[in-house]
């Protein structure tokens, strides 16, 4: 039976999901919504589907002091985050249509003060940031992490599938900002990405997230 359909989080929602992580999370360890989208695509995808409530602590850096009924709002906005994310990976979407692949797009945070819904439709997206910006850092971190928790289930679905191996290079690749990172995954000659490098990884994610929910057992795009 199929699932009912989930509506996306609404910004005011997504801005309450962000506070209650900021309130109850801890400062240096908690994730934040990018992350939180990477995190849950990766339960999501996991070849042992992980719950995303089951995750909280991990979500939060620490077990919450929740208070009054934020754990239950809380629990609520996480809920139809998952559900929502589930849903985007098993869209097809029209690559002709703007709307479709903006739906299908992770949730990727940008400067505060550039907007990129704001720029007119001739302005380039790339000239508005920073060279150096990390565009999609915490994605992969958060997804990363999400791999984490059945690192060796992943590794033998990777080694009999390339799709999931080309993910998880994206995505690791998504989390080296500092050479030093270079050095500790064993290629201290190898060059970091660039902004045009991120942007062409964030731009494909889509298609490679949707064609790994195709490859699980049982999986399929829905139309």
């Amino acid at each position: 039976m199929n699932q009912p359909e989930v509506s996306a989080l609404q910004d005011e929602e997504l801005q309450q999901l962000d506070q209650l992580l900021e309130t109850y999370g801890d400062d240096d360890e908690r994730m934040d919504l990018e992350m939180l989208d990477g995190f849950a695509c990766a339960l999501a995808l996991a070849p042992a589907p992980v719950d995303l409530a089951s995750q909280v602590d991990e979500v939060m850096g620490r077990a919450p002091a929740w208070q009054g009924g934020d754990e239950a709002v809380f629990t609520g906005l996480l809920a139809r985050f998952q559900v929502r994310i589930a849903q985007r990976l098993a869209e097809t979407g029209d690559p002709d249509d703007p709307a479709s692949l903006e739906r299908q797009m992770p949730l990727i945070a940008f400067p505060e003060d550039i907007d990129i819904d704001d720029l007119d439709e001739d302005d380039d997206p790339m000239a508005a940031l920073p060279a150096d910006f990390p565009a999609g850092l915490g994605w992969g971190i958060g997804f990363m992490a999400g791999v984490g928790l059945d690192e060796d289930g992943w590794d033998r679905w990777a080694d009999a599938d390339s799709r999931v191996a080309e993910l998880l290079d994206q995505a690791m690749e998504l989390t080296l900002c500092e050479a030093e990172q270079l050095q500790e995954i064993g290629d201290p000659d190898g060059e970091l990405p660039s902004l045009d490098d991120r942007m062409s990884i964030l731009a494909g994610l889509p298609a490679l997230l949707g064609s790994v929910h195709g490859a699980r057992p049982g999986g399929s795009r829905r139309h």
